[in-house]
């Protein structure tokens, strides 16, 4: 709750930011909770900055996804007419690059397309994105990853999913 103590905006977007990047999950999860808790102290405008803090986070990313998805009739009205849904979903979807995630948009805007009015452009460019992201990984992903094994660099790399990762 420190958050509630601040009152420098520039301080204030440091923490927010900072707190986003927990490796704990639950902190995460109660974290987007008071995002969207009108009695948490984080003010309605600060919500947005927040769940984006959590959704640029490796750990948090399928975290804040599950999150949109589970609460998007929520998210929406409690957003109403303002541009941050869009924000929300351009930011969690933004590494998608397998055709799962490309499906998982898909279906999450065939779903829900009456709370997506001020999120279409997003949703329409997260979902170019994401094939874009996966035609990369189909050409270049295992070219590149062979040119570091090969040039030495192999003994540092660990596959995790789409991403390689530097031990």
């Amino acid at each position: 709750d420190q958050d509630l103590l601040t009152n420098g905006a520039s301080e204030k977007a440091t923490l927010q930011s900072s707190m986003g990047c927990s490796k704990e999950i639950w902190i995460l999860a109660r974290y987007l909770e008071m995002a969207f808790d009108e009695n948490s102290g984080i003010r309605k405008q600060d919500s947005s900055s927040v769940f984006q803090a959590v959704a640029r986070n490796v750990i948090g990313r399928d975290l804040a996804w599950n999150y949109l998805k589970e609460n998007i009739e929520f998210i929406s009205s409690y957003y109403m007419s303002f541009g941050e849904l869009g924000d929300l979903v351009a930011t969690v979807t933004y590494e998608f690059n397998t055709e799962e995630e490309l499906n998982q948009i898909i279906h999450f805007r065939d779903d829900n397309i009456e709370y997506l009015d001020s999120a279409t452009l997003a949703i329409t460019q997260s979902i170019e994105r994401t094939s874009n992201n996966i035609d990369w990984m189909s050409n270049y992903y295992d070219l590149i990853l062979d040119w570091l094994k090969d040039n030495g660099f192999g003994r540092w790399l660990k596959k995790r999913g789409p991403f390689i990762y530097s031990a």
